[in-house]
């Protein structure tokens, strides 16, 4: 009787693992599908960041900030309209870094081909985590997002058209863009 339990818990194991190993092996990982692509001569100005304010259902003010880096990485970041200017201090004096370096959803790859401007970013606790978004490069100091989508298996899914547009603000120095989500 003992050897016919253990058989059948054996049995069990094996199903249990070949299952997983099934599992494990048929879903694609979502990852980003390009890589940052080093930026020579940008067609953006690159020595600070991009600004777009919007309001909040409780009609406050907030700041959504993307700081483009020359190597091809896109730092995603926010501020309440109040407190910019310690965003600001923390951005400079490496507070901010210090929180964000290790948020994967903080950074993303981007690259520019023919006036577009094209990112991505990671949304941790979504079922398509990876989200693609299109830019029109309008000038040097500013590009407008006009679509987003959710990437499955590589390839865009859910897009969605919108229009914010960013805006470029002077600054230094940026926080560091240094991180191990973009390679």
């Amino acid at each position: 009787m003992k050897s016919r339990l253990t058989l059948i818990q054996n049995k069990f194991c094996i199903f249990l693992t070949s299952i997983t190993l099934l599992l494990s092996t048929s879903c694609k990982k979502n990852k980003f599908t390009f890589s940052p692509q080093a930026q020579d001569n940008p067609p953006l100005m690159l020595s600070g960041y991009y600004d777009f304010v919007y309001k909040r259902m409780n009609d406050s003010l907030e700041h959504k900030i993307i700081f483009l880096y020359a190597n091809g990485v896109v730092l995603f970041a926010s501020s309440d309209h109040s407190q910019l200017n310690e965003t600001e201090n923390d951005f400079k004096n490496g507070k901010y870094y210090a929180l964000i370096k290790n948020e994967k959803n903080s950074w993303g790859p981007f690259k520019i081909n023919d006036g577009t401007l094209e990112f991505q970013r990671w949304y941790a606790g979504q079922n398509v985590p990876v989200h693609n978004f299109t830019c029109r490069i309008l000038n040097n100091q500013s590009f407008e997002i006009y679509q987003t989508a959710s990437m499955v298996r590589g390839k865009k899914k859910q897009t969605e058209n919108m229009s914010e547009v960013y805006t470029f603000k002077a600054f230094a120095p940026k926080p560091d863009s240094t991180n191990k989500y973009v390679k």
